[in-house]
């Protein structure tokens, strides 16, 4: 019966990672949609609204970025034209390995939980190892690719500029950031309160969540470079509020539209993806400024428990995603001392000679 259930799961697993099992194959639009859409003169979010896809989808398909089938066929019906001539199939493969280890763990606890209820009486799922997980490295900027970064911004609209390197100085998530309010700025204390996110959905649109897990509600210390700049980007907003009047939107959000009301979060990363490609500056996202933060730190030898503390993170978490920077920084730490021990040495030898 035990055997019978291993084999079981062992199968379930092989299931999952072959070709055929996804529902969810990604379509990927063509130039010809790009042209299409701007030929017709209009908003992404009215041809969003005249095809019954979210204003993002319209966007993915404007920039190349994938979409489900769904969107894709209502895009194509918008347009009259047959799907493949807008799209094409994304690969067809199987679940991820990561995504394979997901279904262990939730299998695992269902297992758990009935044999706590006598339902069955053994978990095949803890004699059954499944797939090992390969984590690739993630994007990050070394610090003088930080400082171009910094110097490409300038002379770009604040409105921008100034989020960009707010997410360079603190390592927020990008739906923290448009989440964070002046309320949860201490100027005086230069700390930030993290406790929620802002998160869009094709039919929910945009709207505010918790943070994305318990550990992710913080309060951390932020630089004078960076509080200067959050005071520079009050004085703007200010300026523009002032300017609008009664048609300004107090959200009370520090990343907003042009009336006030919260900013949708992927217009913040299609400009940087825009950005990125119109400056020399390394081929980065707007998450890759999160990992830039926290390899920021580590070179610099601030503890990974600190570093997990200010991102939200596990040190666990954080030990794994940023393992390549941990490994340089303990290298160079390891420099520092056969440096430090050579110095000591030739002074004491300058000492004896004095002697």
């Amino acid at each position: 019966m035990v055997m019978t259930g291993i084999r079981t799961v062992l199968e379930f697993y092989d299931n999952l990672g072959e070709k055929g099992i996804r529902a969810d194959i990604k379509y990927i639009p063509l130039p010809v949609l790009a042209e299409l859409i701007q030929s017709t003169g209009k908003s992404l979010e009215k041809l969003g609204k005249e095809a019954d896809v979210a204003q993002s989808v319209m966007r993915s398909c404007k920039h190349g970025r994938n979409v489900t089938l769904k969107s894709a066929e209502k895009v194509a019906a918008y347009f009259d034209e047959p799907i493949l001539k807008l799209f094409k199939e994304g690969e067809d493969k199987g679940l991820s390995n990561k995504t394979i280890r997901e279904h262990h763990v939730l299998l695992s606890s269902i297992f758990s939980t009935a044999v706590r209820w006598v339902v069955i009486f053994d978990n095949p799922c803890k004699r059954v190892d499944p797939p090992k997980v390969e984590y690739k490295e993630s994007r990050y900027l070394d610090e003088n690719e930080a400082a171009e970064l910094f110097d490409a911004l300038e002379g770009e609209p604040f409105k921008y500029a100034g989020l960009i390197q707010i997410l360079v100085y603190t390592g927020m998530r990008r739906g923290e950031l448009c989440g964070l309010s002046w309320v949860d700025v201490d100027f005086v204390n230069k700390r930030i309160y993290i406790h929620q996110s802002s998160l869009c959905l094709p039919k929910k649109g945009t709207f505010t969540s918790k943070t994305k897990t318990r550990k992710s509600t913080r309060t951390i210390a932020i630089s004078d470079a960076a509080v200067e700049v959050l005071k520079e980007y009050k004085e703007w907003q200010d300026k523009i509020k002032a300017e609008l009047g009664t048609y300004w939107k107090d959200s009370g959000r520090i990343c907003t539209k042009e009336d006030g009301s919260p900013m949708h979060p992927d217009t913040l990363t299609s400009w940087f993806y825009k950005f990125v490609r119109r400056k020399s500056v390394p081929d980065v996202c707007v998450h890759s400024l999160r990992h830039t933060n926290a390899s920021l730190m580590i070179a610099a030898g601030t503890p990974l428990k600190i570093v997990a503390d200010r991102l939200g993170d596990s040190v666990q978490t954080a030990s794994r995603v940023y393992i390549h920077q941990i490994q340089s920084a303990d290298a160079v730490a390891a420099d520092n001392i056969a440096e430090m021990l050579k110095r000591g040495r030739e002074n004491r030898d300058k000492n004896k000679k004095t002697d």
